[in-house]
């Protein structure tokens, strides 16, 4: 596995030696391209890869990429929680 000096993590937004981590994953046909590959702490590439953090996007921003994660019902973007619930529209069709 590739590691990157004193890099800063995506989730955790510390500077470590980092891991890339694929976002989805070589075994479910994840590419390794750029916007797939997320920068991430040992410590928070194990709890990516045990479940324990499930990243749910990646995106550019003017600042860099971002990722927005779930990790025990709890959303955050890079290290910033936010406490509410998505709200969840229904659509009716017609």
């Amino acid at each position: 596995m590739k590691k990157w000096k004193r890099s800063r993590c995506e989730i955790c937004e510390q500077y470590f030696s980092c891991d890339k981590h694929h976002i989805i994953s070589r075994a479910d046909k994840g590419s390794n391209q750029s916007y797939n590959i997320a920068t991430l702490c040992p410590c928070c590439h194990r709890l990516c890869a045990t479940g324990e953090i499930e990243i749910v996007r990646r995106y550019l921003t003017s600042q860099g990429f971002m990722l927005e994660t779930v990790q025990e019902n709890q959303r955050y973007i890079g290290n910033k929680a936010f406490n509410h619930q998505p709200e969840v529209q229904q659509l009716t069709l017609f």
